[in-house]
């Protein structure tokens, strides 16, 4: 919504789910929206470990400003997205904090308007 120009609609929507008492179905409803794939026949992008983590996203993907929430697996965390082609960056935001992923050691370091950023690199050829 923020992204569309609706602004002031997102932040009502977004109070209004603090309010929320958990266990009530639209809390329910929107968990379920949360952590549902996104497209089962994307590619997966995995991060080993962290199983105490509460939030896993990642983020960078080819410098799009959008955050992905992952789904947690029993050994890490997971998501799958449609479309992913050619040379990618990204990095993972576990527990608000960014994580590198430790199972790729390809890494570059992107300038944007905020500075530098050291992003992952994946190629899906």
């Amino acid at each position: 919504q923020i992204l569309n120009g609706r602004r002031e609609e997102a932040f009502k929507s977004f109070k209004k789910t603090l309010e929320l008492e958990p266990s009530s179905s639209l809390s329910k409803h929107y968990l379920a929206f949360l952590n549902q794939e996104y497209d089962q026949d994307g590619t997966t992008i995995s991060l080993s470990g962290f199983a105490d983590a509460r939030t896993v996203s990642i983020g960078g993907l080819s410098m799009n400003p959008n955050f992905y929430l992952m789904h947690q697996t029993d050994d890490g965390w997971k998501i799958t997205i449609p479309d992913l082609k050619g040379i990618i960056t990204y990095f993972f935001i576990v527990d608000g904090k960014k994580i590198m992923d430790p199972q790729n050691p390809v890494k570059q370091t992107i300038p944007t308007i905020t500075g530098p950023v050291e992003m992952n690199v994946l190629n899906f050829n």
